[in-house]
């Protein structure tokens, strides 16, 4: 083997090794039990692909990128049948609201210093809740994330994503 070709086998080497570095697609259920476990599992620039179904209860709501600069998506996020039927359902059901704030639930939260690569595509979020620090509302069931504002302003970014209220489908 002259020198050349051993070289241009090694950079390929490296090249396929690097690549693989770079960005991992995480796959939900079929190589980790929950979404929240599978965004632990993450690092910046991997993808969190999730299977079409619904998603529910603790490690499938109220979930963290811990600041990671990752994407959380369907399989088809440009499909809107894939879209409609990947479901993260947060629980809320507006005839018997949730009495303990420890219920309270959302799909996303993003207060870690998420920015523009912290992006969720392609999921329908369904029955969150929010606290509107009144009287119960049947009207703050429905789906999202909460966003703390970063010193920055830079935002999480949403795409083909669709949200469900618990009393009708689609808002």
């Amino acid at each position: 083997m002259s020198i050349r070709k051993g070289l241009a086998l090694c950079w390929g080497f490296a090249l396929v090794w690097t690549a693989d570095g770079w960005a991992v697609e995480r796959h939900v259920p079929s190589e980790y039990a929950t979404i929240q476990a599978a965004i632990d599992a993450s690092s910046d620039g991997d993808e969190v692909i999730i299977a079409v179904g619904t998603y529910e209860g603790n490690g499938n709501r109220d979930l963290d990128y811990g600041g990671r600069a990752i994407t959380v998506q369907s399989t088809d996020p440009n499909d809107p049948n894939v879209v409609a039927a990947t479901v993260i359902d947060c629980g809320c059901d507006p005839n018997d609201p949730p009495l303990d704030p420890n219920d309270y639930h959302r799909g996303f939260y993003f207060h870690g210093g998420e920015g523009p690569n912290s992006a969720v595509a392609g999921l329908t979020i369904a029955n969150g809740f929010i606290d509107t620090d009144g009287p119960y509302d049947p009207n703050a069931c429905g789906g999202g994330e909460s966003i703390v504002r970063p010193a920055a302003r830079r935002w999480p970014t949403a795409r083909s994503a669709g949200t469900q209220r618990a009393t009708r489908a689609g808002v």
